[in-house]
């Protein structure tokens, strides 16, 4: 789905994609094999916390419009808000 996105939708990009994905997938189990345990472990900690970035710049972005849309719902008593 994300490479559809990113190229637009081409079977062969699609296919090209895949074995792109399985070639590194199988790279990265390879040499996970002949890394220590604790390599393996802090590099899994790494890319899990560099997962964090995309999600804080998005929320930074988002923040300004939260609050505008907070303000026009306090000064709007008449709109429900549906839990």
């Amino acid at each position: 789905i994300n490479v559809c996105y990113l190229f637009g939708k081409n079977e062969k990009t699609e296919k090209i994609a895949v074995i792109v994905y399985n070639v590194i997938s199988l790279a990265f189990i390879f040499l996970g094999t002949l890394a220590s345990n604790d390599l393996v472990w802090e590099l899994s900690d790494m890319f899990n916390q560099l997962m964090v970035l995309p999600n804080v710049i998005a929320l930074i972005a988002c923040g300004g419009i939260v609050v505008s849309l907070t303000h026009f719902g306090k000064k709007n008593k008449e709109i429900k808000v549906v839990e």
